[in-house]
Parts: structure tokens; sequence; C-alpha cells
């Protein structure tokens, strides 16, 4: 514990001769024998002050102190630290330190919005380029190729084509050969979308049996069940139930917007194989994708000529490969350039019933 304090005790208190038998009680002070020690400083600590309080009490030579608690605050007195007077320079200083400190905290909070905005503007950013992404995958090619096949397949493609058969009152009907009439003879299944429903709307062909829908393709046609001639049923069922003479297919045109021309392959492929394991020995023929118009063309992604092309060559594959007739139908429709006349549709896709009869016709040369 650390020193109270230091007095000297004749300072504090006169004394005489008569005082000796107060001196000799006094022996709390370490070292103090006689009178004369007294007159040297002693140490009065907290230790020799604890023990003799009923003597502090009764000797108050130390003016104002009246037990032990008043020795403890002078302790505490003793202890604290002086008050540090500061010149000017000083507060000058400090103030100078204390502006730097708010410059730097200002600086930092600065800093600190700047990465915030950069952080925001690679967000947004990204957000940007996910958008895009989702947009290209939504309304992308792919997408296009869907929503085109839909249209295409819609209503009101053959619906035109129904009008113009009853604008037209059925004067290309005439134009059908003999040849025409001994092929309508035969027993004769059509298989294909929207342009073989188009065919089947314009009368070239009444005899025949159509398993026909708008938005048909390789792959569903060997699953859907469609309604024929008042039953439904799917093309295998059709074919165990129903001996044809010729099968002619027409696939092709929803798979325009497909990425990969050896998945178009092997599904026509599958579909070939069943039909020629149903019925052996009837003649199947792959009839070409038709174009379409120039106009329709130029402003659509996936249905122009270019594709259109790519596809047949994939169809002439198959042909090859399952040993089945392909027939290069659009040959006969095109004008010189490749391309689909205008006159022969409403909508750059789907014949009209003249040239629905051209069909029929070039058909008809086909052994």
């Amino acid at each position: 514990m650390d020193d109270l304090e230091i007095f000297n005790v004749n300072s504090y208190y006169n004394t005489g001769e008569s005082d000796a038998d107060f001196y000799d009680e006094v022996d709390f002070l370490s070292g103090v024998d006689g009178i004369d020690d007294y007159d040297q400083p002693v140490k009065i600590t907290e230790e020799n002050t604890t023990d003799n309080i009923d003597f502090l009490d009764h000797v108050d030579f130390l003016d104002g102190i009246q037990d032990e608690m008043d020795y403890l605050d002078i302790k505490e007195e003793h202890n604290r630290e002086p008050i540090k007077v500061v010149s000017k320079q000083e507060v000058k200083t400090k103030e100078k330190v204390k502006q730097n400190e708010v410059k730097k905290e200002s600086d930092h909070s600065d800093k600190y919005r700047h990465y915030l905005t950069i952080c925001c503007l690679i967000g947004t950013l990204c957000l940007v380029i996910i958008i895009l992404i989702f947009s290209w995958k939504l309304f992308g090619p792919e997408k296009q190729a869907s929503v085109a096949s839909n249209k295409s397949n819609g209503v009101w493609p053959y619906e035109a084509s129904a009008k113009q058969v009853k604008n037209t009152g059925g004067k290309a009907a005439s134009t059908a050969s003999n040849k025409t009439k001994e092929l309508m003879k035969q027993k004769v299944l059509f298989v294909g979308n929207s342009r073989t429903v188009s065919l089947q709307l314009s009368g070239a062909f009444k005899n025949a049996t159509y398993f026909a829908k708008q938005g048909l393709n390789v792959k569903t046609s060997q699953t859907i069940e469609l309604k024929v001639k008042g039953q439904t049923m799917s093309l295998l069922q059709l074919l165990k139930k129903k001996k044809f003479d010729r099968v002619y297919i027409m696939l092709g045109t929803n798979e325009l917007g497909w990425p990969y021309t050896y998945k178009f392959e092997s599904s026509y492929t599958q579909l070939i194989d069943q039909v020629k394991k149903a019925q052996p020995n009837t003649k199947v023929y792959l009839q070409s994708i038709l174009p379409v118009t120039n106009k329709r063309a130029k402003k659509d992604s996936v249905y122009n000529n270019k594709k259109i092309s790519k596809f047949n060559k994939s169809v002439k594959n198959v042909a090859k490969a399952t040993s089945s007739k392909y027939v290069d139908v659009g040959k006969a429709l095109a004008q010189k350039d490749g391309s689909l006349p205008e006159e022969a549709s409403t909508d750059g896709i789907h014949l009209n019933q003249k040239f629905c009869y051209k069909w029929i016709e070039y058909l008809k040369k086909v052994k």
C-alpha cells in the first residue's frame, strides 16, 4: 500500500515533559523510541492507522483527521494528478489534429460512397446482361421458330385457302388429267402438317385419306391421335386398320427452327420404319418441304428458303436410308429462283386451291 502522507509530529502537536507517557503510548509508529525521535519525519501508513483506530480518535494532533476514512481521503488527494497548463499552441495543434481526423473520416465516407456507386453500376450491368440472355431465349430464333410455327399452323392459314377454294368456284378442277384420275382411284394416304390440311381443304384429292394436323412434326406424328373419317386413332392404328397403295408424307416445315438436322433425320427415319413395318408392301413417298414466297422469307428468320433447302437434304438422306421415294414437289411449284410465287399463297406458306391442284398434277407423274 502506498504511503498516505509524511508528517512531522512536532509541527502538528506541541508537547512538554509531562507528556512523556503520551509518547510512550504512541508506539504504533515504527522505529520511534523516544521523544527525540518525534522530531524526525515519520510515515503514517494505512497499516499502522488501521490497527490504532481508537488511538487516532483520541489523538487529534493531525488537525481535521478524525478517523481512518479521512486518511484514505488524504491518500486520494495525494495521488491526484496535478492540473496541467496547456499553451495556445498546443490547443491549436490539438484542434488541427481533430480537424484532420474529421477530414479523414469524411474522405473515408466519400471513398465508401464511391465504391458503393461502382458496385451498383456493376450490379445493374449484370442485371441487364441477364435480361438480355433471357430475352434471347424467350424471343430468339428458336422461340421465333416456335411462334412462327404456331402462327403458320393456326386456323387462319388454311381458312384463307378454304376461302380461295370457294372464290375460285373449283375452276382449277378442270385441269386434272386422266392420269390424275387414275391416281385418285388408288388407296392413298397423305400424312403431313397444315400444308397437307390445305391440300385436303382444296378438294384436289377427295378420295384420299388424310392424317394431317397443323403443327404436326416427325415426332408428334408417331404418337398423336387424330380423327380420321369419324374415328380417332393414331397413325399406326390407321395403317393396321386400312391397307394403302401409296403413302405420301410431307413433314419438316415445323422443324425448321430445330438447331440440329440430325435429330430431324433420326426422328423421321424412326417414323418411316414404323410405317414400313406396318405395311411392308406399300410405296412410301417422302415429299420435299415446299418453299415459301420471297416476301415471307425476307421477314422471317425461320421460314426461309435457305433453311428449307438445308432440311430438304435431310429428307433426301432419310429417303435413301429407308429405301423410300424422294419427291421434289417444290421443284414443280417454285419459280426459277426456287421461291414460291406470290400468287400461290395468301400468307407466303400455304398453297391456294390452284397450286394444290398443281401439286396433285405433279404427283400423278411420279411412279
